[in-house]
């Protein structure tokens, strides 16, 4: 695919830094981290854990303040949560005094919708994640995979003009998995949303991803970003997808080398096989 169009960022992060712990021995999370999310893209999140992914997905919700640096939405400054940006969080977080569909529903409803129309919108939403059969359920009466599938209809309900998702899918089974993210690639392309994905799964990132911003061992910095410029739907066993999938696996392992010489004092095991240079920032695919 050709190389898109400069537009205007609908976020920017520019140059973040965050600590976390007592004051008198902070721990950084972030440092001067700086990247953009274009309108319509769908941007993901990798490195090593702990090196920083939710606390940037926390931040632009407004649920969090950088300690320096500034976020923006549309080049106006984020100061706090906006029906404009919906998260999914890792646990499902649903109402447990609300069905399914009550929670579905709620978004829409929250902004004054009619009552008959936010249904309607919550029904269309829990067919597009197969679970339109528990719609009357709650949520004690899911499975773990259902009850993620609850929460990310309930985002969609919502239409924001940004999905902020936080590891969504961790926990569930591989099958469910594959569904829902063609569930959501199949939303987003037909919305137009601008998606941020935070995740620990680089296979999930290449399927899904038209860039993807690999942070560094805490305290986080983006290592590189990797442009994928290939036509959906992308089949899972594409062999362009593995030979991306490769790259950017090769430049985590080396932040996880780095994390083994820090905290263990030794240098990592012997792989048998050099290593291959880690591609340039924004190297496109």
């Amino acid at each position: 695919m050709p190389a898109p169009t400069p537009t205007p960022p609908k976020l920017a992060v520019r140059g973040v830094s965050i600590h976390r712990g007592p004051p008198a021995r902070p721990i950084a999370v972030l440092e001067k981290v700086s990247f953009s999310v274009h309108a319509g893209e769908f941007v993901s999140l990798v490195g090593p854990s702990g090196c920083g992914k939710s606390t940037l997905i926390s931040i632009l919700a407004g649920l969090e303040r950088p300690d320096t640096g500034v976020v923006e939405m549309d080049g106006q400054p984020i100061t706090g949560p906006s029906r404009d940006r919906t998260v999914v969080f890792q646990d499902p977080a649903l109402f447990p005094w609300l069905t399914v569909l009550g929670n579905v529903a709620f978004g829409p409803r929250a902004r004054g919708g009619p009552r008959a129309a936010c249904e309607r919108r919550a029904w269309e939403r829990l067919r597009h994640v197969r679970i339109a059969r528990l719609a009357h359920h709650y949520p004690h009466q899911l499975s773990n995979s259902m009850r993620h599938r609850a929460a990310l209809a309930r985002a969609l309900a919502a239409d924001p003009a940004v999905l902020l998702l936080d590891d969504p899918f961790v926990g569930i089974d591989a099958q469910s998995r594959l569904e829902l993210e063609a569930q959501l690639q199949a939303v987003w392309q037909q919305s137009g949303q601008t998606v941020l994905l935070a995740t620990h799964d680089i296979a999930e990132a290449v399927r899904l991803s038209d860039r993807i911003v690999l942070l560094t061992r805490r305290p986080g910095h983006v290592k590189h970003e990797f442009a994928i410029r290939l036509a959906r739907p992308r089949a899972a066993t594409e062999p362009v997808l593995s030979m991306v999938e490769t790259r950017i696996a090769e430049a985590l392992q080396e932040e996880l080398d780095r994390i083994a010489e820090d905290e263990l004092g030794m240098p990592p095991p012997e792989r048998g096989t050099p290593r291959r240079a880690t591609p340039a920032r924004g190297e496109g695919i």
